[in-house]
Protein backbone atom coordinates (compact mmCIF):
# COMPACT_ATOMS: atom_id res chain seq x y z
CA UNK A 1 0.00 0.00 0.00
CA UNK A 2 1.41 3.36 -0.97
CA UNK A 3 0.61 6.50 0.96
CA UNK A 4 2.42 9.52 2.31
CA UNK A 5 4.03 8.53 5.59
CA UNK A 6 2.85 10.36 8.70
CA UNK A 7 2.51 12.16 10.85
CA UNK A 8 0.23 14.51 8.98
CA UNK A 9 -0.64 18.02 10.09
CA UNK A 10 -4.17 19.39 9.89
CA UNK A 11 -4.50 23.05 8.98
CA UNK A 12 -7.88 24.75 9.24
CA UNK A 13 -8.79 27.09 6.40
CA UNK A 14 -11.86 29.33 5.97
CA UNK A 15 -15.24 27.67 6.44
CA UNK A 16 -15.17 23.89 6.56
CA UNK A 17 -12.01 23.61 4.45
CA UNK A 18 -8.85 21.94 5.64
CA UNK A 19 -5.39 21.22 4.33
CA UNK A 20 -3.55 18.02 5.20
CA UNK A 21 0.21 18.63 5.32
CA UNK A 22 3.28 16.45 5.71
CA UNK A 23 5.92 18.06 7.89
CA UNK A 24 9.08 18.47 5.90
CA UNK A 25 12.71 18.42 6.91
CA UNK A 26 13.90 21.90 7.79
CA UNK A 27 10.41 23.18 8.57
CA UNK A 28 8.91 23.21 5.07
CA UNK A 29 5.56 21.43 4.84
CA UNK A 30 4.20 19.62 1.78
CA UNK A 31 0.49 19.79 1.05
CA UNK A 32 -1.05 16.35 0.67
CA UNK A 33 -4.69 17.36 0.18
CA UNK A 34 -7.24 20.10 0.60
CA UNK A 35 -10.76 19.07 1.49
CA UNK A 36 -14.15 20.36 2.53
CA UNK A 37 -15.59 18.40 5.44
CA UNK A 38 -16.49 18.59 9.10
CA UNK A 39 -13.83 19.15 11.74
CA UNK A 40 -14.22 15.58 13.04
CA UNK A 41 -13.78 14.03 9.60
CA UNK A 42 -10.74 16.19 8.92
CA UNK A 43 -9.12 15.12 12.21
CA UNK A 44 -9.85 11.47 11.40
CA UNK A 45 -8.29 11.78 7.94
CA UNK A 46 -5.23 13.55 9.34
CA UNK A 47 -4.72 10.75 11.88
CA UNK A 48 -4.90 7.99 9.23
CA UNK A 49 -1.14 7.23 9.19
CA UNK A 50 -1.06 6.79 12.97
CA UNK A 51 -4.21 4.64 12.88
CA UNK A 52 -2.67 2.42 10.20
CA UNK A 53 0.57 2.10 12.16
CA UNK A 54 -1.30 1.14 15.34
CA UNK A 55 -3.43 -1.41 13.50
CA UNK A 56 -0.40 -3.00 11.82
CA UNK A 57 1.38 -3.16 15.20
CA UNK A 58 -1.66 -4.80 16.78
CA UNK A 59 -1.86 -7.38 13.98
CA UNK A 60 1.83 -8.18 14.41
CA UNK A 61 1.23 -8.77 18.12
CA UNK A 62 -1.79 -11.01 17.44
CA UNK A 63 0.35 -13.07 15.06
CA UNK A 64 2.73 -13.76 17.97
CA UNK A 65 -0.03 -15.29 20.11
CA UNK A 66 -0.38 -19.01 20.57
CA UNK A 67 -2.87 -20.58 18.18
CA UNK A 68 -5.68 -21.06 20.74
CA UNK A 69 -5.52 -17.37 21.74
CA UNK A 70 -5.16 -16.27 18.12
CA UNK A 71 -8.22 -18.23 16.98
CA UNK A 72 -10.40 -16.27 19.42
CA UNK A 73 -9.84 -13.08 17.41
CA UNK A 74 -9.57 -14.31 13.81
CA UNK A 75 -12.73 -12.48 12.70
CA UNK A 76 -11.32 -9.17 13.97
CA UNK A 77 -7.97 -9.91 12.32
CA UNK A 78 -9.72 -10.54 9.00
CA UNK A 79 -11.67 -7.29 9.38
CA UNK A 80 -8.49 -5.35 10.15
CA UNK A 81 -6.70 -6.82 7.15
CA UNK A 82 -9.64 -5.92 4.93
CA UNK A 83 -9.57 -2.31 6.15
CA UNK A 84 -5.81 -2.04 5.54
CA UNK A 85 -6.25 -3.45 2.03
CA UNK A 86 -8.69 -0.67 1.02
Amino acid sequence: MKHTKGPWILESLAGHRFSILKEGVGGGNTMIATLSTSDGNARLIASAPEILEALESLLARVNQLESNSKSACLLQVDQALAVIAK
